[in-house]
């Protein structure tokens, strides 16, 4: 071949690229720009109305209707559509509508993949006429000694086998893709993604459910879903019908639930090893590149109690434990193989061989949160029918970690329809469900009004107890309704799960045992939601900084007070000496927020002072003790960012995450 040639397929493949590269966004209908112009005008058109004024505008009155209201935690109850909050609300459009995008042809049934026929025909085909196959997806895993930050996304295919029958049985495979074409053009019209939870995926499972043929009594399967970001107003804003549905299960609510950290991984950190963030990282001696494996999670004493064990979160990029994560899969059952290769292939081809999409809001035609219930109904389908117990966690990101704090409305049905349909099949019956989120809403509009400022520590969660458990140890349920209105916390979660075992499974080995003698003791052991709490509890004694703390009342302060700009100096003055050389040094452009928590019982002021900085405009809620009796400032301030970072500002650091939240880069 001539190099002119050459030159012309050249120019042949980048225009093809493109070409396809466009059709691809008018086919999502500019997803990424209509999400991004929708939560822009959502925030915009509310900035001046608050961020002119004082968004922590304090009405004294809220004080006199509490949640709860013990010696050192008084909680106000604002209701979920107080006047603030109101003009932030509107109904919630899909950024994808994935039944409108994608032809609906396949679905699950047990372990059966079956074509919908009615389908099909609605959409103008016949399956005679289509050549359909399935390729496998299995997880790659490094060696221990031999990894790097890739571990978690390594996954491989098996060749297209092809499908000649409308109905398909997998009796090992888990993680199946299906793929459709015309017969007489090869082109991809149909992708299908389906997870099957297999009974004898490995020895690990095989052998726990042979244990548990010769045993009659078995403890209650643990059942956890999660929300990203859903305080516990806002879920009962925008998700109504699964706030209903979930009433009537019989479900409490825990209205003093507070978070112990910043972010989901903080959360997840001490809900699921009973250790703070930071305290995990020393435990572990973790690194950027990842690998939690030797971390003690909970799932490891599951496993070792014979409970079959699952994970799953809907966006790889956005996991809870970074990019590293794991390099083995760190428990039976883990759905993260299916969405990589979700995202493998949510782009067209060609450009999905050079482009993998950060955020999928559509696994074909499914939402992220149809396929992790789809797999959570699949896994306690197998518990139910191998009477084997069952620990399952899923935890939704996608569209509940979005700025616009009303998109988890389009989730209502899904999940309301989930626990109806766990209920009439019965999978209820024998399960103890936590309905969580790890913290409220930490960026924009609604986070800068007062309502918004406790909102962000006060996460949902409600528990569930069946029937049996509630019949037979009534105790539970009695300190569940109390605890409900008393101050709990992440803490709490951990060693509740660890309750369960010691209660429901005596031959496994107690609690006391098993943490006697560790290097890095855990902390605030003594507590769980279903043991009577002391009415006396302060933040400090369930592992909540003050930072987090929503127990203290506040005051509102005038804007031009003088300990205000003081106050704020200083806190960047401490933020400034921890930033590296490359960012800008950050001073107070506008105070736009202030009030002072009177702490109870204590010696000390706590100021709030909200600051848009200069430069960067960056919203910042800077906390810091001001101690009366040597009429001081303390030298170490706590400080939060309220709005999203712009990646433009941080890209001198480099992927750099420790400092991105407070960084402007300089020229």
């Amino acid at each position: 071949m001539t190099p002119k040639a050459h030159s012309y397929l050249f120019y042949i493949l980048i225009f093809s690229i493109f070409t396809t590269y466009m059709t691809y966004l008018t086919l999502r209908n500019n997803t990424t720009i209509k999400l991004f112009k929708r939560e822009f005008d959502s925030y915009l058109r509310q900035v001046p109305s608050i961020r002119k004024e004082n968004f922590l505008k304090i009405d004294k009155s809220v004080y006199n209707d509490l949640l709860v209201d013990t010696k050192h935690c008084k909680i106000p109850n604002f209701h979920p559509f107080d006047p603030m909050v109101v003009p932030l609300m509107h109904k919630a459009e899909w950024v994808e509508d994935c039944r409108k995008i994608s032809y609906h042809w396949t679905y699950r049934d047990g372990n059966m993949i079956n074509f919908n026929k009615t389908a099909l025909k609605q959409d103008g085909f016949e399956f005679r006429d289509l050549n359909c196959c399935y390729k496998t997806v299995t997880r790659v895993e490094q060696e221990m000694t031999n990894f790097d930050k890739n571990a978690e996304n390594l996954i491989k295919y098996s060749n297209c086998i092809p499908m000649t029958e409308l109905r398909t049985k997998f009796n090992h495979d888990e993680f199946i893709m299906i793929e459709c074409s015309k017969k007489l053009i090869p082109l991809v019209i149909y992708r299908g993604f389906h997870p099957i939870a297999q009974p004898f995926r490995s020895k690990s499972t095989q052998d726990k459910i042979e244990y548990w043929k010769n045993h009659d009594n078995l403890p209650p399967n643990i059942l956890i879903l999660g929300l990203d970001s859903t305080s516990r107003l806002n879920f009962r804003r925008n998700m109504p019908k699964t706030v209903e549905t979930i009433e009537k299960l019989g479900a409490i609510e825990m209205m003093g639930y507070t978070k112990s950290g910043e972010r989901t991984f903080h959360a997840m950190s001490t809900m699921l090893t009973g250790y703070s963030g930071s305290s995990l990282i020393k435990k572990c001696k973790l690194t950027d590149q990842g690998g939690y494996d030797p971390c003690p999670f909970i799932w490891k004493r599951l496993n070792r109690s014979k409970y079959l064990t699952a994970y799953s979160e809907d966006w790889p990029d956005m996991y809870a434990f970074g990019t590293g994560g794991f390099i083995k899969q760190p428990v039976d059952y883990y759905l993260r193989t299916l969405f990589n290769a979700a995202h493998d292939y949510a782009l067209p081809f060609p450009i999905n061989q050079f482009v993998r999409l950060s955020t999928n809001w559509c696994i074909g035609h499914q939402t992220n949160d149809d396929l992790l219930l789809d797999y959570t109904e699949s896994l306690l389908q197998l518990a139910h029918d191998y009477k084997s117990p069952l620990f399952t966690m899923s935890f939704s990101n996608t569209y509940p970690h979005s700025m616009d704090h009303n998109l988890i409305q389009l989730l209502d049905e899904t999940y309301a329809d989930f626990l109806e349909r766990m209920k009439t099949k019965g999978y209820l019956n024998d399960t103890i469900l936590f309905f969580l989120s790890d913290h409220g809403q930490r960026f924009g509009p609604l986070r800068e009004t007062l309502s918004g400022w406790y909102e962000d520590k006060l996460p949902n969660l409600w528990i569930f107890l069946p029937d049996g458990i509630k019949e037979k140890y009534p105790d539970l349920q009695d300190a569940l309704e109390i605890n409900s209105r008393q101050l709990t916390s992440p803490y709490m979660f951990y060693w509740s799960i660890n309750f369960i075992l010691d209660k429901f499974f005596p031959n496994s080995n107690p609690s006391e045992i098993i943490f006697k003698n560790e290097t890095i003791p855990r902390k605030f052991t003594e507590y769980n939601f279903f043991q009577k709490l002391p009415k006396n509890l302060k933040c400090s004694d369930v592992g909540v900084p003050d930072v987090f703390c929503a127990c203290n009342p506040l005051r509102e302060l005038n804007l031009d007070n003088p300990m205000l700009l003081l106050a704020g100096e200083l806190a960047l003055s401490q933020l400034n000496a921890k930033l590296p050389k490359t960012c800008l040094k950050l001073k107070v452009g506008r105070v736009n927020g202030g009030a002072i928590i009177e702490n109870l019982g204590l010696s000390k002021t706590t100021y709030i002072i909200g600051i848009v900085t200069d430069p960067g405009k960056m919203q910042i809620e800077a906390n810091i003790d001001y101690f009366k009796d040597i009429k001081t400032f303390n030298n170490i301030s706590q400080i939060q960012r309220m709005n999203k970072i712009n990646k433009i500002d941080v890209k001198c650091l480099k992927g750099d995450k420790e400092f991105e939240l407070f960084c402007i880069c300089g020229d």
